[in-house]
């Protein structure tokens, strides 16, 4: 075996070592990502369903006066429909983001398939 047929086995070898590994270490940033998108998802839905369930609670034990008793122990009713509303547009721009990076990586799949 000659010396330059010696050394394309030895780069063929680091590339496909580098390739693995690289594989592996974008598999796992996706899957962090993943982890991510879901537990975003979880924390503000049970943060907007614990608000409502909370404000829920306060109306059917006070009746007319649920408000100023609501404000009385966790403040403005103003802020925390504030605080709803935010996290609703995190949801849905979550969602949105998500939909969209989904749609870019099929068309790119997608182009390269049909050359």
């Amino acid at each position: 075996m000659d010396p330059d047929d010696e050394l394309e086995i030895l780069v063929d070898n680091a590339f496909a070592r580098l390739r693995r590994r690289l594989f592996g270490d974008l598999l796992l940033l996706g899957l962090m990502i993943v982890a991510a998108y879901v537990a975003g998802i979880v924390f503000l839905g049970r943060f907007i369903w614990k608000e409502l369930k909370l404000e829920k609670s306060f109306g059917e034990r006070y009746g007319q006066n649920w408000q100023e008793e609501y404000q009385k122990y966790y403040g403005s009713l103003a802020q925390a429909h504030l605080k709803i509303a935010i996290c609703l547009a995190a949801l849905l721009s979550i969602t949105v983001i998500g939909y969209w990076f989904y749609r870019q990586t099929r068309r790119e799949r997608s182009k390269r398939s049909r050359s």
